[in-house]
């Protein structure tokens, strides 16, 4: 039984186990994803006053003069990567919120990247601009009862699992991706 709130979803496995998702406060800058992995990430257009996103390469430079001039930015930097030969995807990046946007281009310069293998990148890189990054993690319950009968249940963080960090836009948490994550199938539906 999935359960949301406004910062969490609670997926119910069994009376005492659950899954939770929620989301994630600290998590990696579109330009350090783009370093982890080995490709290059720079802002061509954004609304004012918006943090650009950028890697440090041996394109930042071109592509930043291309920028400042201002002109038919896309068609500079799609001559430019066409020309040298480096993989590319421009790509619209859109929060959830009014105005919230990026045009970014994203490319290899290893030359290793296929454009749908870029298109993927994108779409995380989408998610983490909207800020769908979630921690996902299973709880244990303990539960305490009273002389007098009375029960109180307390949850904690179950350190058994390792928790998961999941970027997806509109993420949902379900029984094959917790099967999948945590090899937990649900025993019990729980009426809550």
């Amino acid at each position: 039984m999935l359960v949301e709130t406004t910062r969490e979803q609670v997926f119910q496995i069994s009376p005492t186990v659950r899954v939770v998702a929620e989301y994630e406060q600290d998590y990696e800058t579109i330009g350090e994803v783009a370093n982890n992995i080995g490709i290059g990430v720079q802002t061509l257009r954004v609304p004012n006053l918006f943090r650009k996103y950028s890697t440090d390469d041996e394109v930042k430079y071109e592509v930043d003069e291309i920028v400042s001039e201002g002109i038919l930015i896309e068609d500079s930097v799609t001559d430019y990567f066409t020309d040298n030969g480096i993989p590319f995807l421009i790509y619209g990046l859109k929060g959830f919120s009014q105005g919230e946007w990026h045009t970014i281009v994203i490319y290899d310069l290893k030359k290793e990247w296929t454009i749908e293998q870029l298109s993927g990148v994108a779409e995380e890189f989408d998610a983490l601009f909207a800020g769908e990054v979630y921690r996902v993690y299973v709880e244990h319950a303990k539960v305490f009862t009273a002389p007098d009968g009375d029960t109180r249940t307390e949850w904690s963080v179950d350190d058994d699992f390792d928790s998961t960090e999941v970027t997806e836009k509109l993420f949902t948490l379900n029984a094959d991706f917790i099967k999948a994550t945590f090899n937990l199938e649900v025993v019990v539906e729980v009426e809550g």
